[in-house]
């Protein structure tokens, strides 16, 4: 008897040949026979594994040719299906992890060719794949149990990359997504369920980052790395991001009972380590941004990134195994388990009891109904959608799952029946009912703000928004900015532009007209003495604002004088009392005339200064202001009289006697006496010697001082020359570097940071640091700062680097490493 070969043994030899031997032809062919023979006999799971784990390969083979691999997921969904309804864990891992490798080109597929039984078959695995995705599920384990958190990893992370494929293409954005999907659409037809759908699976997986309880290093990384795909795909949902990363505090997940403490405290530092590549991935590529309603986030998260940093360097420098156990141990009592699982029952009744599982073939929950991750106090972005927000009257309290408490269900909005009667106002209004609905026109009815920025018709706008709360027009706001078109919101700027600029030109106009009306009637009364004692003339309509102003000077001239004749002095002061209010304009203007003789002065009888007397008094000023700072009675007179406008650039915003008359010096030394090098030198050294008296508290001053000279040359010489800058910078350089101890280092790194121009002088300043034994390390360590953070300084360092190995063999290695590192 011959003996007879296993099936599944020939068709993995037939596998190994196919993918040497012309794969693009025949491993789909061994797929449709692995397949065939599963189908055949469905209770040998080796057949399952076997066409599951080919499938995948054929996947991610380079030569077969993508635009054939859906079509061969197509021919074979059906199959997939049943292979995953085995129960067995490897298949059904494997077929999550083909479906989020293809699932945007099936997609595809599917809007081109409304392919009912493909899309069908899709939404069974994503309703299958959401309802157990953070279970164990194949496998029979309890979910109560928080051991079993670190079991069926490979499924949990397979299902979360699915997951946030999905939320990408049912998300409108570029490339294949459902905002490409025409209403109409055959198959496809629930566009905004879809979408809504999308919004609350990454509700779900930012969720799951937050009220996770225990520490599941591998599902919270997988989660962070998607969250990453997410944001650069759909930039639109980074606000949202942001603000679930902002509650994701790893120091609060437990670590479980088979876990060692060594164990958890790796796990914890390669989620920090995640959490923070996440962070900085999405300022660099500025989905991140410093500006708007993102900048609050992107500043919270800078902070922690950064501190996530400090702790991983301090951790890398004491070593990861040089640690307390008992200070590092985090596992839960059995009375925190208790209250975990009844806070678990609690949530799964009352989801049970509203909605239940998603589903594209009806309308999912809306972002009302499944309240979003709680975001500060500037509100909460959603992600962008065209379509129609769902009614408002269908609110529905659901509880929200906390770790510590079990909350009551959610109230709904306080102004819920104010929101309720603008939606219902707005579904009466449209362009095309109602033609005259907008007021595209340039110019403004009058001068109020409603006027230069409403753009419609008043006799259309018969709402009062006002009766909403302040936290709800910030989100309808920042919502219909999000979903405003760039062109049509760049049509609307340019309207409120032109009225702006309409009326601004009109009152300068009218200025204009009312200063020529004031110095022409001053003109005809200087030049006709006999005037003064006729009546006035009836004023012009548009002099109307002067005429209290001329009444009272005519009536003063026409009083006798009671006193002696007196001196030119009291003529000059009388016609100055007599001159109208000057305008902005006129005061322009005057700024631009030369300056009046010296007669004036003599006339006066006032003595002037001599050069050297100025000197000396500026010298004597400058010293008491820096005296101001040392005077600890001297009350703060002024606080938070300036402007909050960031626009404004003012230099002080709060007023402190401590700190804002030095900063005051910094501005007076850089633009109020950069004409006069006397002046400027007496400030500069003056603040100079104050920095040198206690260099380590006063390092903010004289950055501030330095930064505003090189601002102040850098516009003059349009970046060309820095003389000043370089000068004092070098100086200060000179005078700190031999008092550096290894405890400066903070306070020198921050210097070089900081300083806003560094020169190949001021790279050889550093060098000594470098050549000095005892502090070698600080010089080092500066440098490399400087290597990882200010490129264009970059070349200067090799330069010093490589001088350096040359004077000295001793620091040769260090040098050598550097340069090995940065320039190789």
């Amino acid at each position: 008897m011959s003996n007879s070969v296993d099936p599944l043994v020939q068709l993995q030899q037939a596998a190994v040949m196919a993918m040497q031997h012309m794969p693009e032809q025949m491993l789909p062919k061994v797929l449709e026979t692995g397949i065939t023979l599963f189908l055949n006999d469905k209770r040998n799971i080796g057949f399952a594994r076997f066409s599951t784990q080919l499938l995948l390969d054929i996947l991610v083979h380079d030569e077969i040719k993508s635009s054939e691999k859906p079509f061969i997921v197509r021919q074979n969904i059906s199959a997939l299906w049943e292979m995953a309804e085995t129960g067995d864990y490897i298949t059904y891992k494997n077929c999550i992890l083909c479906l989020g490798n293809i699932y945007d080109q099936l997609f595809d597929l599917v809007a081109k060719t409304s392919d009912d039984k493909l899309w069908s078959t899709l939404l069974k695995f994503k309703d299958l794949t959401v309802a157990n995705w953070k279970s164990c599920y194949p496998l029979n384990l309890s979910d109560n149990d928080l051991n079993n958190r670190g079991k069926g990893t490979g499924v949990k992370l397979a299902s979360v990359k699915f997951i946030s494929k999905v939320i990408i293409i049912h998300t409108p954005g570029p490339g294949i997504s459902v905002g490409s999907i025409p209403d109409n659409h055959p198959v496809i037809s629930n566009k905004q369920g879809l979408e809504s759908e999308a919004k609350n699976l990454l509700d779900k997986l930012l969720t799951f980052l937050i009220e996770e309880p225990m520490m599941c290093a591998p599902w919270f990384t997988g989660v962070l790395h998607c969250l990453s795909f997410i944001m650069k795909q759909r930039p639109l949902a980074a606000m949202r991001i942001a603000s679930g990363l902002l509650k994701f505090n790893i120091d609060m997940k437990f670590q479980r009972d088979d876990e060692s403490t060594l164990q958890y405290r790796l796990a914890k530092r390669f989620v920090e380590r995640c959490y923070r590549n996440l962070v900085q991935f999405g300022m660099k590529s500025q989905l991140l941004k410093n500006s708007g309603s993102m900048a609050p986030y992107r500043n919270k998260l800078g902070k922690i990134s950064q501190t996530l940093f400090v702790i991983g360097e301090e951790t890398k420098a004491k070593g990861i195994l040089n640690y307390d156990p008992a200070a590092v141990e985090h596992k839960m009592t059995p009375a925190d388990k208790k209250k975990y699982i009844r806070i678990k029952d609690v949530s799964e009744s009352s989801s049970d009891s509203s909605s239940g599982a998603f589903s594209a073939t009806t309308k999912s929950p809306s972002p009302i109904q499944s309240p979003p991750i709680a975001s500060p106090s500037v509100g909460n972005t959603m992600m962008n959608t065209t379509s129609t927000p769902p009614m408002l009257n269908t609110f529905h309290p659901q509880a929200r799952v906390h770790i510590n408490n079990v909350p009551a269900p959610l109230a709904p909005p306080p102004d819920l029946p104010v929101l309720q009667a603008l939606q219902s106002y707005a579904f009466t209004k449209s362009t095309t009912k109602h033609p005259h609905f907008l007021n595209p026109a340039h110019t403004s009815a009058d001068n109020s703000y409603s006027a230069v920025f409403a753009l419609m018709n008043s006799v259309s706008s018969g709402f009062d928004v006002s009766k909403l709360s302040q936290e709800t027009m910030v989100k309808l706001c920042t919502e219909a900015l999000t979903n405003t078109n760039i062109g049509t919101a760049i049509n609307g700027l340019s309207i409120v532009a032109s009225r702006y600029t309409g009326l601004i030109n009109q009152w300068l106009q009218n200025n204009a007209q009312q200063q020529n009306g004031t110095s022409s009637g001053n003109t005809n009364n200087a030049l006709s003495p006999e005037s003064i004692a006729q009546p006035a003339k009836r004023p012009r309509e548009e002099d109307s604002v002067d005429t209290p102003i001329k009444q009272e000077a005519v009536a003063k001239k026409e009083q006798p004088s009671k006193q002696t004749p007196a001196d030119d002095k009291y003529v000059v002061e009388n016609t100055a009392t007599s001159q109208p209010p000057e305008t902005k304009r006129v005061k322009l203007e005057m700024q631009e005339q030369p300056e009046p003789s010296s007669n004036h002065t003599s006339s006066l009888g006032v003595s002037t200064l001599t050069y050297e007397e100025k000197l000396n008094h500026l010298h004597r000023i400058v010293q008491n202001i820096l005296l101001i700072p040392t005077n600890a009675n001297v009350s703060t007179p002024i606080s938070q009289l300036q402007s909050r406008n960031a626009l404004d650039k003012v230099l002080l915003m709060n007023w402190d006697n401590k700190t804002s008359w030095v900063f005051l010096l910094s501005r007076l030394c850089s633009r109020g006496v950069s004409s006069n090098d006397d002046m400027r030198n007496i400030v500069s050294n003056a603040i100079f010697d104050y920095f040198c008296e206690d260099f380590t508290n006063r390092i903010t001053l004289v950055l501030e001082w330095l930064s505003e000279e090189w601002f102040n040359e850098d516009l003059r010489s349009d970046g060309k020359e820095h003389t000043v800058y370089n000068k004092w910078s070098l100086k200060v350089l000179d005078f700190m570097i031999p008092k550096l101890e290894d405890s400066h280092r903070r306070l020198f790194i921050r210097m070089v940071s900081e300083l806003p121009l560094l020169s190949p002088d001021h790279i050889e300043k550093m060098k000594s640091l470098c050549l000095d034994p005892t502090r070698s390390v600080l010089g080092f360590q500066s440098l490399k700062f400087m290597l990882m953070f200010r490129p264009p300084v970059k070349p200067f360092i090799k330069v010093a680097l490589e001088s350096m190995a040359q004077v000295d063999e001793s620091i040769k290695p260090q040098c050598d490493s550097l340069l090995n590192k940065y320039f190789s």
